[in-house]
């Protein structure tokens, strides 16, 4: 199940760069992608 191994599959998502679908009976519910430099950069503040 996905909440039992989550942070395995964002980890995975993170080091290879490839989105993850979430299904949920057989139809696409979600995307989990890895972030963008430029997002985090702009989003928070890193001091």
């Amino acid at each position: 199940m996905l909440r039992d191994n989550l942070a395995t599959y964002l980890d995975e998502v993170n080091k290879t760069g490839v989105p993850l679908i979430i299904c949920k009976y057989n139809k696409p519910i979600a995307v989990i992608t890895p972030p963008k430099e430029t997002l985090i950069e702009d989003d928070f503040d890193r001091k």
